[in-house]
């Protein structure tokens, strides 16, 4: 995923619209690319700030995940937006810490963004919808399917003090 950046290096101000199409595996993205189901599409644009380039952009997938509720799998889809200012490197001594990234030459390669920002775009907590009733802890029967018959007021035995308090009130 590389932009050529001549047409817009000499000018402030001029800007490049992108657009790329890849797979996980072109990305190296490690072991989801069970995940996505088809290409990856990036569409940004590059500006000339000056003393260096500002990216930005969305990125468009979809991706299957099994629910962590009820374990079933399903697709969602993805539009995750991505910024990021690049800097030519002028040389070695370049502060590695600093909050500008640094490319050389004339080309910009934005696989490393675009991995990133999908890898940091992961949900920590995956459902097929927020009214996912998930699984019965006692016969594991999917509740979105079927209602079954087991019985719920049971109390966690740790809990079983404050039960037989509340009992007394």
């Amino acid at each position: 995923m590389k932009i050529n950046l001549l047409p817009i290096k000499t000018q402030v101000g001029s800007h490049k619209s992108f657009s790329f199409v890849a797979s996980a595996g072109e990305l190296g993205i490690p072991g989801e690319q069970d995940h996505f189901d088809g290409d990856i599409t990036v569409k940004g644009q590059v500006i000339n700030l000056g003393p260096g380039f500002k990216v930005e952009g969305t990125i468009y997938a979809r991706a299957e995940y099994p629910c962590n509720r009820c374990l079933e799998p399903f697709f969602t889809t993805l539009e995750i937006p991505f910024e990021d200012e690049y800097q030519e490197s002028r040389n070695e001594t370049d502060d590695p810490q600093a909050e500008v990234a640094y490319f050389q030459g004339d080309e910009l390669d934005l696989t490393d963004l675009i991995r990133e920002s999908l890898l940091l775009a992961e949900p920590l907590q995956i459902v097929c919808s927020e009214n996912c009733r998930g699984l019965c802890s006692q016969c594991g029967a999917n509740l979105n399917v079927k209602a079954c018959s087991c019985k719920r007021n049971d109390i966690d035995p740790r809990l079983a003090a404050l039960q037989h308090f509340l009992e007394h009130k």
